[in-house]
């Protein structure tokens, strides 16, 4: 089935004397065959990595019913065993070139990877901790990284070392801690928010990291799997900074942001330095950079305890949030993603919707409250509705 786009063009082509109109039936044909072929694949992939995740867990549970009675060297023999022939089935998807046989097979040898790393660490207990063992992963996934065809396989590296990046901030030891030494000063004390900024750091870390790796072909392949979980850090960190801002009653402290801050300052000339974006893109991704660390400056600035009590504290968060989302809604329009910019103007007026509830209070749950929240609600979805393509192409127009 050919999509609304592809169907007006063909049609818009045939009317301007481009093809003709059987042409246009062959082309129709073989996009329509090619849209069922790619959805078949897909589905296929992801059932058989599915399955291979299920697979990982039931063997793992089998051997786990029967650990103790298994030697330590038959666990590793057998461990090694196994790795040997899924190592050795995966090369042989590569030599053949069979693309997601390749990933299935991969994937399976990374999970074996992780479980022979378990194994040896409870043989051979050294005391590491977790992340110095998925740094290990790490390197020994790299390769197989590099000789794959699809973007699964990027995108599990990428998970990983998100993973190894939080499991080397939450260690055993506290104190221990890099990130624990960095926002403290070396001071013994530990304050809950210390931890809030990683909803930050992480997602701008990504950032950087996707628009490095954009620079050069070695890396090229991770760059849009580090942006992607970039963008989906930095939603999460807009939410979270919203709560934050509106309903906690502690602050961050100053020490804190300074990773934040540094972070900040290689992703925004990560940004700048993609001349494949036009400016008005880079200077969106810029913005939302530098108000993403500038909306604290207020709380840093008091001393005596923040500014909680503050009329404007409960006006900062929504505020915030309301103006990255505006220029979530701006760079989608300036990408062409249409349905990303219909959801961010979706979430802004469900903002401010909350926002009126916020102000309106008690009041909302009287009769003539509810009748009025109601007209609200009712007029801001009609509104949004029929002005909706207008504010994409007027939006659209102004940042390209």
């Amino acid at each position: 089935m050919l999509g609304k786009k592809l169907t007006a063009t063909l049609a818009d082509w045939v009317e301007h004397g481009l093809i003709s109109a059987e042409q246009r039936e062959q082309i129709a044909t073989y996009e329509s065959g090619r849209a069922v072929r790619s959805r078949g694949s897909w589905a296929l992939y992801s059932l058989l990595i599915l399955g291979v995740c299920v697979l990982g867990i039931g063997v793992i549970s089998l051997i786990a019913s029967n650990w103790e009675e298994i030697p330590g060297l038959a666990k590793l023999g057998c461990t090694l065993l196994l790795l040997t022939g899924l190592g050795w089935a995966t090369y042989v998807a590569h030599d053949t070139q069979k693309p997601i046989r390749f990933d299935v097979l991969a994937t399976l040898f990374i999970v074996g990877c992780l479980a022979a790393i378990a194994l040896i660490a409870q043989l051979y207990p050294t005391g590491g901790e977790p992340y110095q063992a998925m740094i290990f992963l790490l390197v020994i996934i790299t390769p197989l990284v590099y000789v794959s065809k699809r973007g699964f396989l990027p995108q599990l590296w990428v998970v990983a070392f998100i993973g190894t990046l939080l499991a080397s901030v939450f260690v055993h030891d506290e104190q221990a801690s890099w990130w624990i030494q960095l926002v403290s000063g070396g001071e013994s004390y530990h304050h809950d928010m210390q931890m809030f900024p990683l909803f930050l750091f992480i997602p701008l870390t990504c950032l950087a990291l996707g628009n490095l790796a954009a620079h050069f072909g070695p890396t090229s392949r991770f760059a849009s799997a580090f942006l992607l979980w970039s963008t989906l850090g930095a939603l999460t960190a807009l939410v979270a900074t919203d709560l934050v801002l509106t309903l906690h009653d502690d602050v961050v402290p100053w020490r804190a942001m300074v990773p934040v801050v540094v972070v900040g300052l290689a992703a925004g000339v990560s940004v700048v330095t993609r001349k494949d974006h036009t400016p008005v893109v880079r200077f969106i991704q810029v913005t939302l950079i530098v108000l993403a660390v500038v909306v604290y400056l207020p709380q840093i600035a008091y001393e005596d305890g923040g500014i909680h009590g503050a009329k404007f504290q409960e006006a900062l968060g929504p505020a915030y949030l309301i103006a990255s989302l505006l220029l979530l809604a701006a760079l989608c329009a300036a990408v062409g993603a249409r349905r990303l910019f219909t959801l961010a103007t979706v979430v802004v007026g469900i903002r401010f919707l909350l926002v009126y509830l916020q102000v309106v209070g008690s009041l909302a749950t009287t009769g003539f409250g509810l009748i009025v929240s109601g007209l609200v609600i009712i007029g801001m979805a009609l509104l949004w509705y029929k002005t909706r393509t207008q504010l994409a192409a007027l939006i659209g127009g102004l940042v390209k």
